[in-house]
């Protein structure tokens, strides 16, 4: 565990009282006693020193307790990424947010298309798909990602800001390679880049995107499976950009 992330309305009189599954999280699965200390951080980004005593932290600023496991997060410039995520099978969601996670990516949501398998999300689903969040930021450190709600590709595309992209299967007219798609992306300038399901996306809906000023954008790499090609994308962004 580089870090626990704890909710900030929890915290009382520095005190933070323990789920149960954060409990047998520290207690069983990280073997930590009594008296221990680590990094906590809640959703705002906050940082607190944390000692392990029964169900209850105690939250201190003292930096000079000696953490474990503890390495500093990155902390220099990340580009403001927002992924627009076709709806995978199984899992395959799963992997896709804690990839983006740990990439340092702004924002997730998932969504709709003509060749996605469901229009929706289950509750228990998007429960699974938080709690991967959360592990995600435990272990990498990351900025914790905002997990949106589940919309159709035509709702996402009417919410996405900044310059858009959207990764297509094969050259069309105004097909740009990723360099040339970022070459004017100034440093705080949002990224909302946009990933298909297992069919990719329709022509239809690439002419749609492209109404709406979005670019097409071909990777020049193998043939990707739909898990892959959001971390492969996010990760070139991150290369050109985060400078």
């Amino acid at each position: 565990m580089r870090i626990l992330l704890i909710k900030k309305d929890k915290i009382k009189n520095n005190s933070y009282e323990l789920s149960k599954k954060e409990e047998n999280y520290l207690k069983n699965v990280l073997r930590l006693a009594d008296g221990e200390s680590f990094k906590a951080k809640d959703e705002k980004e906050n940082i607190y020193g944390a000692v392990l005593n029964g169900c209850i932290l105690t939250l201190t600023e003292d930096d000079e307790i000696d953490y474990l496991d503890f390495m500093p997060s990155f902390t220099g410039h990340f580009q403001r990424i927002h992924l627009y995520q076709a709806i995978l099978k199984g899992k395959k969601n799963e992997r896709v947010v804690r990839d983006v996670q740990e990439a340092g990516v702004e924002r997730t949501t998932f969504i709709s298309t003509e060749f996605t398998s469901s229009s929706e999300i289950k509750k228990h689903d998007m429960e699974r798909l938080e709690a991967i969040r959360r592990e995600a930021v435990q272990q990498s450190g990351a900025k914790v990602m905002e997990l949106g709600e589940v919309m159709t590709f035509e709702e996402a595309l009417e919410k996405a800001e900044g310059k858009i992209l959207i990764l297509h299967q094969s050259t069309r007219g105004k097909t740009k390679n990723i360099i040339e798609a970022l070459k004017d992306v100034e440093k705080d300038d949002v990224i909302s880049v946009f990933i298909g399901s297992e069919g990719g996306f329709s022509d239809h809906e690439c002419e749609k995107a492209e109404e709406r000023n979005a670019i097409p954008v071909l990777l020049k790499t193998n043939i990707l499976r739909a898990e892959n090609a959001s971390i492969y994308t996010i990760s070139a962004v991150q290369t050109l950009l985060n400078e």
